[in-house]
Formats: structure tokens, sequence, C-alpha cells
């Protein structure tokens, strides 16, 4: 998808696509940040396309900012800073978070063959991993829950 289609995107009032990019927007404003059209641009692509690496999202850039990869990796530092998006460390990429209004911890399920990437609600797992962790001497606790696999597509089961 180019980047010249997700700028332009439909985001009609009531969108799921817009509700996100304004409860991101809602979240910077009240950190005292501001979402700029480079970082909204990847948040959007995030939300639109589903997991991707820095270098992805670089391509993308062209016509909207420069297009340099210490631009993608400070503005994907912001969106993580923000908890807008996830770092997915077994493949390098990064993934939208789910901003609902009740938004609960997220598990990520991605297929080591094909990368098709599912987002779980793993809140009470979460909940007593943490207590455990905590057991254990450990403190201030940043987690991201991948676990890998193969997907159901016939190609991906095939190769394992």
């Amino acid at each position: 998808m180019s980047d010249l289609s997700i700028m332009a995107k439909e985001t009609k009032p009531g969108s799921d696509l817009e509700d996100q990019l304004n409860r991101a927007r809602n979240i910077a404003r009240k950190a005292g940040k501001t979402l700029t059209p480079v970082r909204e641009h990847f948040y959007r692509r995030l939300l639109v396309e589903g997991p991707l690496g820095a270098y992805d999202l670089v391509e993308g850039l062209n016509g909207v900012a420069s297009a340099k990869p210490p631009t993608a990796y400070r503005t994907l530092e912001f969106l993580l800073e923000l908890g807008l998006i996830r770092k997915l460390q077994s493949v390098s990429k990064y993934i939208a978070t789910p901003l609902t209004k009740s938004s609960s911890p997220m598990a990520f399920v991605v297929c080591r063959e094909c990368g098709l990437t599912e987002q779980l609600d793993c809140a009470p797992y979460q909940a007593i991993i943490f207590d455990r962790a905590k057991q254990n001497g450990f403190d201030q606790i940043d987690s991201t829950i991948e676990i890998s696999g193969l997907c159901g597509d016939p190609h991906c089961t095939d190769a394992g």
C-alpha cells in the first residue's frame, strides 16, 4: 500500500480508524505531546497494515517527510512511550495497540513462517504472571507477551 493511499484513506467520522486516531490524538494531548503528521502517518499505517519494520515505514515516507531511518526510530520511540504501539521483539516489527475504552493487556501470537500476527486479550493471565514476577523480586515490569507458532495456512503448516 503506497503512502498516498494511506494518507488518502477515508476516515469518516465514527469509523474505527478515525476513532483510533482520535483516541491517539487525545492520549498525546493529555501527555502534553502532539501527534505530528509523520507520527500519525506511522500510526495509521500500523493500524491499517499490521506489523511493520522500521525500514518498511521509512519506505512509505516518500512525500510525507524525510525518508531516513533516524526519523523512523524517533517516531517509533514516541509512539512506544505513549503506549500506542508495541514492538514484537521476535520479528523486529511494530504493531498498533488497540485503543478501546476498556483496553486490557494483550498477547501477540506470531506465525514464525508468514508473520501473521493475532492479538489476544490476556488480562487474567498477565496479572498472574506479574504477581509471580513480583514474588520473585522483579520490579518495574514492562511486558509484551509473544507466542510463536504456525498459523493454519497450509503453506505454513507444511513448512513446519
